[in-house]
């Protein structure tokens, strides 16, 4: 799944109930986590959608449709 910054905060806004500040900073410790990651197994272009199966675009499509999406192809 992935989605625009600014789509990320206000989802951990809304599901999370975070202030804004706290959403950010939360984000930005994911990412940061997840390049950490990537880079101890090799994987330095890990946003490249060819790596994956199947790519969500979450700024694009609700929770809800994502999990149908996903449901359905299992």
């Amino acid at each position: 799944m992935i989605a625009e910054k600014e789509d990320r905060i206000r989802f951990m806004e809304k599901y999370y109930k975070l202030t804004s500040a706290q959403a950010a900073q939360v984000v930005a410790k994911e990412d940061q986590r997840r390049i950490n990651l990537y880079r101890k197994f090799g994987r330095q272009d890990y946003d490249n959608p060819n790596l994956y199966h199947l790519v969500l675009n979450m700024s694009r499509i609700d929770l809800d449709k994502g999990c149908d999406l996903v449901c359905g192809l299992i």
